[in-house]
Formats: structure tokens, sequence, C-alpha cells
């Protein structure tokens, strides 16, 4: 079978996308001008059964479910806007260096990298990587082996992955991490979290909320704990060693900001840290 190559492309007024390709790429980039251009490439057959059209102001794109048989396809958009989006692609690539809203975003083994959502983000990949700069709503993400990587994040935070590593930087909202096998890294955590791994490390450099309960089976723990801030301590390991160089305070009068703190390690060290 003979492969082809077909380029299309649109300008139109797109306020949000709904995608669905098997292989390939979608990538949303700035634009040089005010309007919005959507374009498609496909190496390989069949391109006339894909569906390419701005339908009231929704750009869809319809292709091959199948990564194995079907054509490789492309499409960029270049908008100066913040759009919703929906896409879906088997083992294609979703990447974003525009603001976006709403997203709800999937693929089977391809990477997601955004520069920044403005709305509410769902994000899941087989075997892929999550990388986020940086999310101003709910952000849920989950990838079965793959690592995840958040740069901030202003609300709520919902991170899970199989096998691989987790790193956030700054998070202002509740935050829930559960690995398998893999290394949890937060920089600096503000609300009620709970970071747990099956096989890994955990480590908190700033827990600047009002708790955090962390656990592994096989790894360590290690916290750092804001100087002078009341801290309840529970920690526990079984065949680890457990440092704190919290000194004994007070209790802390009523109304006064305090930290509970729950580490549990089977077979690791836990290390509690001012800073």
């Amino acid at each position: 079978m003979s492969r082809d190559f077909v380029s299309n492309e649109l300008v139109d007024d797109i306020d949000r996308l709904r995608i669905e390709i098997g292989s390939g790429l979608v990538e949303i980039v700035p634009s040089d001008g005010p309007q919005t251009t959507a374009t498609l490439e496909v190496d390989g057959s069949g391109a006339e059964e894909i569906v390419f059209k701005v339908s009231d102001g929704e750009l869809i794109v319809d292709g091959p479910r199948t990564s194995r048989r079907g054509p490789d396809i492309t499409v960029r958009i270049a908008t100066p806007a913040t759009l919703d989006v929906r896409i879906k692609t088997g083992s294609g690539d979703i990447s974003s260096r525009m603001p976006l809203g709403e997203s709800r975003l999937a693929t089977g083994s391809g990477d997601i990298s955004l520069t920044a959502v403005e709305g509410i983000l769902g994000a899941t990949t087989g075997s892929g990587d999550i990388r986020v700069e940086h999310a101003a709503k709910a952000l849920s993400a989950t990838t079965g082996s793959g690592s995840i990587d958040i740069a901030s994040a202003a609300a709520a935070l919902g991170l899970s992955t199989g096998s691989g590593d987790v790193r956030v930087g700054d998070v202002t909202g509740p935050t829930t991490i559960k690995v398998g096998s893999g290394d949890i890294t937060v920089e600096r955590i503000r609300d009620h979290s709970v970071a747990t791994s099956g096989s890994g490390d955990v480590r908190v450099e700033l827990a600047d909320g009002p708790s955090l309960r962390t656990e592994t089976a096989r790894g360590d723990v290690h916290i750092g704990v804001p100087d002078g801030v009341p801290t309840y301590l529970d920690l526990k390991t079984v065949t680890g060693h457990i440092e704190c160089d919290l000194e004994p305070s007070q209790r802390p009068a009523d109304g006064e900001r305090t930290l509970r703190l729950r580490a549990r390690t089977v077979s690791g060290d836990i290390t509690v840290a001012k800073v």
C-alpha cells in the first residue's frame, strides 16, 4: 500500500478543540496574528476518511483510532486565544505552548507537555510522561508507567503513577500523590497533603500546610518543617532510623498555626528537619 502526504489548513473563529487520532502529534502554539489557524498533516493513506472541520466554534478532528495501521496525523493549532480542549490519541504526543482553558487529555503511549492551564485539567497516559508548568485550577494526572512533573499548582492536586517518579514544585491546594514504584519530590506544600509510595523515597522540602501524611514501604522519608511552627509528630519505621532536629515546645495557643506530621516506612529512614 502506497503512502501519501496530505496537508490541509483551516482559518476560522475557534474557541474549543475536540480531537481524536491514533498516532501522530497534537501541538498548540502561539499565533503571529489575531486569528486561529489549524493545520492537518497526514502521512500515509486514508486522509479522505479523516474529519477535519469547524462546527459552531469547535475544531473537530476525528481520525483512525488504531496506531498500528493508521496514518501518522499531525494537528497543529496556532492561536492567540485560551482554548477549551478535549484531545485523545493512541500513541501521539500532546503539547501546548499556549495557556489552555478546561482540558481533558488522554494518550495511550504519548507524552503530555503543557505550559499553563487556566481551567480544570484531567490528564491521563498509559506509558508516557506528563509535564505541566502551571495549573491555575484543580489538576488530576494519571500515568501507568511514566513520570509526572508539575512545576506549580494553585488549587487541588491529585497525581498517580504506577511506576515512575513524581516531582512537584510549589502547590497551594490540598494534594494527594500515589506512586506504585518511584520517588516523590515536592518543593513546597501549603495545604493538607498525602504522599505515598510502594517502593521509593518521599521528600518534601517544606511542609507549609496544616497536615502531611507520608508513607513508603521501601524507601526513605525526608520532611522539612518551618522553623518555629509547633508540630505534632507521628513517626514510625520498622528497620530504619529516625532523625529529628525539632526542639520541644510549649502547647500551642488556641488558633495558633500548627502542623500535624505522620510518616511511615517499613525499610527506610525518616528525617525531619527544620528549615
